[in-house]
């Protein structure tokens, strides 16, 4: 089975758009299992983990050898399976067994059919004798099965360190990748095998490899919030400010998910703060969008710029206002965050307040002075916004601090043209008693007067 390893996105992104696909560990007999059952014509897949379609092959297996029918690789169908006498004695770790087959001739580099590969067999169970003999009777060290797999990436997933030794010290290629691009240290750090990491850095594995997706193993343990694994990739030699997928370094990984430990460890290395991925969101930008307010406190300390812009021209603030995080946009403002910033379109961080319907969120930037009389690119207000929304309270709290009633857009609209139309009385009344002009007209020569009398609202 392989996961996704998801690099959060912020919340105001479209979501989950970064991943790479790393295997998770498996039941190495599970895998033997369903390629054997492959090899012998049931319509099973391979990836080690037993499912709905396995269980029914396995049915399938029993009936027609006469077997109590399961659905479980129970003893008597794994024997009855596996009767080939060579990958029989390797799941038995029967020793004495493979060397008589192999005396008699049996090749070292033996497969079943197109099923399991003698050697894999043994490096996913961890049978080191078996691995042993395998090795000195001439076994290919790096052969690949049909789906990519070499024996020590199968071991490096499995997390059996031994046999991860005796394949290093059998001269297997160290970063062989599976077809993913995928390499043994990638898999190791991805199911946390931590001996098995330290042992295929010490025989020289590139800390730095990407997938065909483009993670890295220390992006894999920033995402997991794996502090010592991570140390472990940076004693090694691993890039602290590799960009990888969607431009996204350890840092920001590792922050996007709130893994503090992780975020100190990588500061206190000198990771660098300000690097942007794709979408222009540095390290801090993703602990604020994400709600992560101890990392972002940490990062503010570390001097990380809190007005860094993505690629539209958000700010952390606007994305905070946004969603109506009060504690994250008053820490933000607290370290300086510029209040009245305005994004590609104009936008403020009050404008994305009122639009989200957040009336504390409103309040708070009141507090903090920003401006009620900014217009965005379709000149649209605060005030208009609330009042299309029929948001009475946003509306009464701006209305509460004296602001302009009868400013138009680049259609013409007023505040209370926009609350007629979308037929808020509330909000209507609330703008009228306010004193806004009820005769206003905009481009199209209609005034709130006329909308409401053509809607039937008039009292």
């Amino acid at each position: 089975m392989r996961r996704r390893l998801v690099l959060a996105l912020p919340a105001v992104a479209v979501a989950a758009a970064i991943h790479a696909d790393v295997a998770v560990a498996q039941d190495a007999g599970v895998l033997a299992a369903q390629r054997q059952l492959r090899a012998l014509g049931y319509s099973v897949g391979a990836d080690g983990f037993t499912g709905a379609r396995t269980e029914e092959a396995v049915r399938q297996f029993q009936a027609a050898a006469g077997l109590p029918v399961t659905g479980e690789l129970d003893p008597p169908t794994r024997e009855t399976l596996f009767a080939d006498p060579m990958i029989a004695a390797i799941l038995a770790g029967d020793v004495a067994q493979l060397r008589t087959l192999l005396d008699a001739g049996a090749n070292a580099n033996y497969r079943a059919g197109q099923g399991p590969v003698a050697l894999l067999v043994a490096a996913g169970e961890g049978r080191l004798p078996i691995l042993d003999a395998l090795l000195n009777a001439g076994a290919a060290v790096d052969f690949q099965d049909e789906a990519g797999i070499s024996a020590l990436w199968i071991a490096a997933q499995s997390g059996h360190a031994e046999v991860v030794g005796r394949l290093l010290a059998a001269s297997a290629d160290v970063d062989l990748p599976d077809p993913e691009g995928v390499a043994p240290l990638m898999i190791a750090v991805a199911n946390s095998h931590a001996d098995v990491a330290a042992a295929l850095l010490a025989a020289g594995a590139a800390p730095d490899l990407e997938s065909n997706s483009g993670v890295s193993a220390l992006l894999i343990a920033a995402a997991d919030g794996d502090a010592a694994m991570t140390e472990a990739l940076l004693g090694g030699g691993a890039a602290i400010d590799l960009q990888g997928i969607g431009g996204q370094t350890a840092l920001i990984v590792a922050a996007s998910r709130g893994h503090g430990p992780v975020v100190d460890l990588l500061m206190r290395q000198r990771a660098q703060l300000e690097i942007a991925d794709d979408r222009g969101l540095t390290a801090l930008a993703w602990a604020a969008d994400g709600g992560y307010i101890d990392i972002v406190r940490r990062l503010v300390a570390a001097d990380a710029n809190v007005d860094s812009r993505d690629a539209r021209g958000f700010t952390s603030l606007m994305t905070a206002a946004l969603r109506g995080d009060t504690d994250m946009a008053t820490l933000l403002l607290d370290s300086g965050a510029v209040v009245d910033a305005q994004n590609a379109d104009g936008e403020t961080a009050l404008m994305m307040a009122a639009r989200n319907g957040a009336p504390g969120a409103v309040e708070m930037l009141l507090v903090a002075n920003a401006s009620v009389t900014i217009q965005e690119a379709q000149g649209l207000t605060a005030l208009m916004i609330g009042a299309d929304r029929g948001d009475a309270d946003v509306v009464a709290i701006l209305l509460g601090v004296g602001v302009a009633l009868d400013v138009q857009d680049r259609a013409g609209d007023t505040a209370l043209i926009k609350a007629a139309r979308a037929g808020s009385g509330d909000v209507v009344a609330a703008l009228i008693g306010a004193g806004a002009n009820v005769d206003v007209q905009n481009a199209q020569a209609v005034s709130a007067l006329m909308i409401a009398a053509e809607k039937g609202d008039l009292p």
